[in-house]
């Protein structure tokens, strides 16, 4: 039994508390993705995404906002990757995450500007 649409598990960057740090990491180490083929759904998994590439040396908070240029540039590409799978066609699901899966579901939901 297949189930379309191909789903595409997308690991978000790690949360800097520990315990959730590495939640995504240890989901798919215990066989989540075999666990999901076995239920009969497609699975893409193009490994974990980390973001390194994104760096904020000098990142002083705004108000109340802490790291907001590093954050913001984290939701952006964590957007553009599920904004990818979903334009292939795949049924983006993230595994992790904070506000960056809220600002990822507003930034891939919005119409193009």
């Amino acid at each position: 039994m297949s189930l379309a649409p191909k789903k595409s598990l997308i690991s978000q960057p790690p949360q800097p508390k520990l315990g959730v740090d590495k939640g995504p990491i240890h989901l798919v180490e215990a066989g989540l993705i075999e666990q999901l083929q076995e239920i009969g759904w497609k699975v893409h998994f193009d490994g974990h995404h980390q973001f390194e590439e994104i760096q904020a040396a000098s990142d002083p908070p705004i108000g109340i906002l802490k790291n907001p240029r590093l954050v913001s540039r984290v939701c952006e590409s964590v957007a553009n990757v599920v904004g990818g799978h979903a334009k292939n066609g795949q049924l983006p699901i993230t595994l992790g995450g904070d506000h960056s899966l809220v600002c990822t579901m507003f930034r891939t939901s919005s119409p193009p500007s």
